[in-house]
């Protein structure tokens, strides 16, 4: 799978299938990444359709490629790889998806606290400027850290 436009120079091109065990599923793919936001991108496939008979994608396949590029621009914006979680994700749908064109997504992370990255994007297709959805989501850095007390020891019970 290949980004259909050329990328910002300011951006680092990844090309690589996703990093997380359902985003291969799915088939999501890393395009690349710059200070703060992600380029993702999911072939299509008829296995991401609502049904056999419908010609619709699912809207959870937006659902996840989003979750996963707002992850991803959480991740670029603190400049180290560790673990997120999704605390809020809201997603506006603009239009259905048109069957047999690849999906893809631009997220970015606007706002970042010590323990929250703010984050908005679109998914589209072959044009940016007719996105099929937009969203905006909250990220826990760090979600699957174990707490420290005060003394800097990690609780086995975290």
């Amino acid at each position: 799978m290949k980004y259909p436009f050329t990328l910002p120079d300011n951006v680092y091109p990844i090309n690589k299938p996703s990093r997380t065990p359902y985003g291969r599923h799915l088939g999501v793919y890393y395009f690349g990444f710059s200070k703060s936001t992600s380029y993702m991108g999911l072939a299509w496939s008829d296995k991401l359709l609502a049904s056999r008979t419908s010609k619709a994608l699912h809207g959870g396949v937006i659902t996840a490629l989003m979750d996963e590029a707002f992850g991803g621009a959480s991740i670029a914006q603190i400049g180290k790889v560790t673990s997120m979680a999704t605390i809020d994700l809201r997603i506006d749908y603009a239009r259905p998806a048109i069957a047999g064109e690849d999906l893809f997504c631009i997220a970015e992370c606007y706002r970042q606290t010590k323990r929250v990255c703010f984050v908005k994007g679109q998914v589209f297709q072959n044009d940016p400027d007719k996105p099929i959805a937009f969203g905006t989501g909250t990220f826990m850095i760090g979600a699957y850290t174990r707490p420290k007390d005060k003394s800097g020891a990690q609780h086995a019970w975290a």
